[in-house]
C-alpha cells in the first residue's frame, strides 16, 4: 500500500480542487495542517466529464486522484463504473 506524504496531500490542495470541502465552524481541528476532506462523494455527473474518441465517457482520473488523496468518498455507481 503506498502511503501518501503530508508534502503530496498539500500539493493537492494547492491544485484547484473543484467541490465543496467539510467545514469546521468553530475551529476545533487537532491537526490544522492537514486539509479539510472532501464535503460529499463524487457523484456520476461530476465525474464521468471526458469523452474517449469512441464517444464512451471516462472518468476524470485527476479529480479521481485529488478526491481519494483527500480522503474523499465515491458513490458505489461510480465504483462499479471504474472498475467494469
Amino acid at each position: 500500500m503506498v502511503e501518501s506524504t503530508k508534502a503530496e496531500k498539500s500539493k493537492v490542495v494547492d491544485d484547484d480542487y473543484p467541490l465543496d470541502r467539510m467545514l469546521d465552524p468553530i475551529g476545533d481541528r487537532a491537526m490544522k495542517d492537514v486539509p479539510l476532506p472532501p464535503r460529499y462523494p463524487l457523484t456520476y455527473k461530476q465525474l464521468f466529464t471526458q469523452t474517449n474518441s469512441a464517444g464512451k465517457t471516462t472518468p476524470d482520473m485527476k479529480l479521481v486522484r485529488q478526491h481519494l488523496m483527500l480522503e474523499g468518498h465515491i458513490e458505489k455507481e461510480c465504483l462499479v463504473e471504474i472498475i467494469l
